[in-house]
């Protein structure tokens, strides 16, 4: 059924791109819409291990705790460290570190739980097409470019770890969609458009602290940018970031009194070296990371090779020093994973250029040039590694149920 739903669901889209007479935002609006009527029908399974199992069940303490005892005891619940965690599905979460994600935890308790997982998924689709939306009308590219690039984000979205994972994906999605608006175009570094943006980001970081890691790799692009050497340095130590990152941590020490930095603290001793408690879920997740670092790595070095003009050169910086850290997490297993994930709405212009990459250098050159056909084997190698990802992607929905044969838990 996940399979079937799935894939009707992106069928019924194209047909709106393609057929419907309105503005594309509200084309974009529509089929986000119909990807949050999909996570309706669908709920994971009690005995899949999926995170949003252990929101559903944080949610239900909340609303028991609001219901006979009012909002302060469900505020209390929600900013309490639980003391049982023999079971972590049903262990209740603190959210004392991320108080916006505290705040939409209890007001989703005013809902059914699987209304937590339709407003993710409609965050992470409507932001990831208002990023092919950006790219689309800023080039002034047809309506063909921006199916082109829905399918393929569509195929290689992994919608059951990011929609039931909850914040990581949402928060990596919308943070790529301001970044690149941001960046489209030329700001002062002084101005209300970055005040703007540093808000966003730390709002986003109050719902997941890895924001923190996206906004200061940012920083360093913004104030750097100009100096291409002083990138390319900090692009090398981001490789080798693993050898100093406890140094890193330590910085924050005195900050441990903050519940934020506290539990960012915390969770590098789960997350980060040799001694790791919390490692990737499974050795076939950690080879599909690895394959989905390869082939966006590969569509970078042929941006940065071809010197394209479609995607703004700060956003490709970007990009770059967020693969060199990526490269340099691979031995810290969970937050390889966390860019991995967030990976694919950050690369997502790129992708969508690809054609129109091809058509110009057919255009600008007479003959067939090495950089023509290395682009159209790039297409071709996205193509298929799109195929991959969406047959092992609905094969993943084995995790869940659909609404009408189990509505009676939600």
């Amino acid at each position: 059924m996940f399979a079937v739903g799935y894939l009707l669901t992106i069928l019924i889209s194209l047909a709106i791109f393609l057929c419907v007479r309105s503005s594309l935002s509200m084309k974009v609006f529509i089929v986000a819409t119909l990807f949050m009527i999909f996570s309706f029908i669908i709920i994971p399974k009690l005995d899949s291990k999926v995170d949003a199992l252990q929101y559903f069940s944080s949610l239900d303490a909340i609303r028991t705790a609001r219901i006979n005892h009012g909002l302060t005891e469900a505020w209390r619940v929600i900013n309490t460290n639980p003391t049982d965690t023999s079971n972590s599905i049903n262990s209740v979460m603190s959210f004392s570190a991320t108080p916006v994600m505290a705040l939409v935890m209890l007001g989703m308790s005013y809902f059914p739980d699987i209304v937590l997982l339709s407003v993710v998924c409609f965050i992470d689709y409507f932001f990831a097409l208002k990023i092919i939306q950006l790219v689309v009308d800023k080039n002034k590219l047809s309506i063909s470019y921006y199916c082109f690039g829905f399918v393929i984000f569509c195929c290689i979205f992994a919608y059951s770890i990011a929609v039931s994972g909850i914040r990581n994906n949402m928060v990596g999605t919308v943070f790529a969609y301001f970044t690149l608006k941001y960046l489209e175009n030329e700001r002062a570094f002084f101005s209300w458009s970055t005040i703007s943006l540093l808000l966003i980001i730390i709002l986003l970081s109050l719902v997941h602290p890895y924001t923190l890691l996206l906004g200061l790799l940012l920083l360093l692009v913004i104030v750097f940018w100009k100096y291409k050497p002083i990138l390319r340095v900090i692009d090398g130590l981001m490789l080798f970031q693993s050898f100093f990152q406890r140094a890193i941590i330590m910085l924050l020490i005195p900050l441990a009194g903050i519940p934020f930095f506290s539990s960012i603290i915390l969770k590098s001793n789960q997350y980060l070296g040799k001694n790791a408690t919390i490692l990737i879920s499974s050795t076939a997740n950690l080879f599909r990371d690895i394959g989905r670092l390869l082939i966006f790595g590969l569509l970078l070095i042929i941006t940065l090779w071809i010197k394209q003009q479609f995607i703004d050169q700060r956003y490709i910086e970007f990009i770059t020093i967020f693969f060199c850290f990526a490269c340099g997490a691979f031995f810290d297993q969970l937050l390889f994973e966390r860019c991995m994930l967030v990976s694919l709405p950050i690369i997502l212009p790129l992708i969508i250029v690809l054609p129109a990459e091809f058509s110009s250098e057919l255009e600008s050159n007479k003959s067939i040039s090495l950089k023509t056909v290395a682009i159209y084997l790039m297409i071709i190698i996205l193509c298929l590694y799109a195929g991959f990802c969406l047959v092992d992607n609905l094969r993943a929905g084995t995790s869940y149920y659909e609404l009408f044969t189990f509505v009676g838990k939600y």
